[in-house]
């Protein structure tokens, strides 16, 4: 996913895949392995800090597009 968000990074296609992929993740573990949850480093905070930045690099998308 990485390597798709770094060649197409002015496309919002990786960036809206990556906050879908974060939460289904997310969900994935909650359901199949929720002790994950509770570790250090868990998938929570993983998954919803790289959704995040995702969001943040979508604002920008928008910002560069508009001239400002």
């Amino acid at each position: 996913m990485s390597v798709v968000v770094l060649a197409f990074w002015r496309h919002r296609w990786p960036m809206v895949l990556t906050v879908i992929a974060m939460i289904g993740l997310l969900a994935f573990v909650a359901l199949m392995q929720p002790m994950l949850l509770a570790a250090a480093f868990n998938p929570v905070s993983t998954n919803i800090a790289t959704a995040a930045l995702a969001i943040v690099s979508l604002h920008l998308l928008n910002v560069i597009e508009s001239g400002g």
